[in-house]
């Protein structure tokens, strides 16, 4: 990461925590009873959850029309659709993964000429065009949650080098202490090595953390498969099934 942090996940973490998920996940159905009395900890998903910004169809539109290409929005985003199903779970994430993403996405789209350097305009220049920002009550909060001596970190599908724009770029540098992503966990959500990753990074057992996020596949089924207590973000009130919901942040304190 361009910048240091309190603690560098990369540094002490025994690989075959990461790898034992199935024996973690058994382990902690014993810890679940005790959830309310024992957190300690929370991590947080970034995008949806903590952060917004464009949609990533209008900026990759943006990209096209500068090249003189011309796809609708439903176009890309059936083409963004193709492209996160192209990759499982289980792939090894490395720092050129949203590289080898864009060129699946201009395949998808029919992108022959240039494709390899477009991918890697798109790489380099996303940032510039995504206006990343906090919701609105998400400093506060964190705020507040800080203060009552949790501690906190950010788990996301994004890379190193993205960290900077989503958290310290929205003003929450100061405020998450542990932030993992995909390429230095090696896996990105759902994986649960993702999340161990991450409870290992903060020091604590994922019986003691609540894992935020606004997706239930993504981020809801997964970490409670880990142990965790999982809350759902629902900012949209769209019909869901799981039962741990919050409209936006502030209802994080009934789990707490």
């Amino acid at each position: 990461m361009p910048r240091e942090h309190p603690k560098d996940p990369g540094q002490d973490i025994d690989p075959a925590f990461c790898n034992d998920s199935k024996g973690w996940a058994e382990t902690n159905k014993s810890f679940a009873l005790h959830w309310g009395s024992m957190i300690q900890g929370i991590l947080f998903d970034l995008g949806g959850t903590l952060v917004e910004g464009s949609d990533p169809t209008e900026i990759i539109e943006s990209f096209l029309l500068e090249e003189g290409i011309t796809k609708t929005r439903q176009e890309i985003a059936s083409a963004v659709y193709q492209a996160e199903r192209s990759f499982s779970e289980d792939d090894f994430v490395g720092s050129g993964f949203w590289r080898e993403w864009n060129v699946r996405v201009l395949t998808a789209l029919g992108v022959v000429s240039d494709r390899e350097r477009l991918a890697s305009k798109i790489d380099s220049q996303w940032f510039q065009r995504a206006k990343i920002r906090p919701y609105p009550e998400v400093t506060e909060v964190l705020r507040q949650l800080k203060m009552k001596g949790f501690r906190l970190g950010a788990v996301t599908n994004g890379m190193r080098t993205d960290i900077p724009y989503l958290v310290d770029g929205a003003g929450l540098g100061d405020l998450l202490e542990v932030r993992i992503s995909a390429d230095a966990a090696g896996r990105r959500k759902p994986n649960p090595r993702i999340f161990l990753y991450g409870a290992r990074a903060m020091g604590l057992h994922p019986s003691s953390i609540v894992f935020v996020g606004d997706d239930p596949d993504l981020d809801y089924l997964p970490s409670q498969s880990v142990g965790m207590m999982p809350v759902l973000v629902n900012r949209k009130g769209t019909q869901t099934l799981v039962k741990n919901v919050i409209s936006d942040l502030t209802g994080i304190w009934r789990f707490l």
